[in-house]
């Protein structure tokens, strides 16, 4: 007898994270976000948290070219893929540096339903990290992590990667 079972597998109540890239001039929009002006994020109190957050919050009204292809991404997301007939608008949008080696702290955008976040640049030792917002049921005794058990899980930022997720996932 086989130790073996075929198993049919219903991702329910999924928590969807997509990726996608868009199709913006990088060079121009990061000429632009460097333009901006920044201060110290809420909780950057030590070296290894240090991200700074533009002190506008509405940035994508000086980047009408970026705002459309995002505006596209979540329009895919929400119609295309969760097959919702909705309208929606971006009601606020900001820009953050992390500098180096260090990080941010982990947040949810509690303003909206649904979040994204654009990266004009790519790097292998970059990535954004979501966490699990459910309670965990098994022990962490797990000899691989997959996306059904895993707490975190980590994708790595390439360059005009615009990622969307449900305001509840923590990133």
């Amino acid at each position: 007898m086989s130790d073996k079972y075929n198993f049919n597998i219903f991702p329910l109540f999924s928590d969807v994270v997509t990726t996608t890239t868009l199709k913006c001039d990088d060079k121009k929009i990061l000429k632009s976000l460097k333009k901006l002006k920044y201060v110290k994020r809420e909780g950057s109190i030590s070296k290894e948290v240090n991200c700074l957050i533009s002190k506008n919050y509405n940035v994508l009204d000086s980047l009408p070219i970026l705002k459309g292809e995002i505006h596209k991404g979540l329009k895919l997301y929400i119609k295309g893929l969760m097959k919702q007939d909705t309208g929606f608008k971006i009601t606020t949008s900001w820009a953050t540096q992390t500098k180096p080696k260090a990080y941010s702290n982990s947040h949810q955008h509690a303003n909206s339903w649904l979040s994204a976040v654009y990266y004009p640049e790519g790097d292998v030792n970059f990535k954004i990290r979501f966490h699990c917002p459910k309670p965990q049921l098994w022990l962490d005794h797990c000899n691989e992590y997959n996306i059904y058990n895993s707490k975190t899980y980590d994708i790595k930022a390439d360059k005009n990667m615009l990622d969307n997720f449900s305001k509840h996932i923590s990133s």
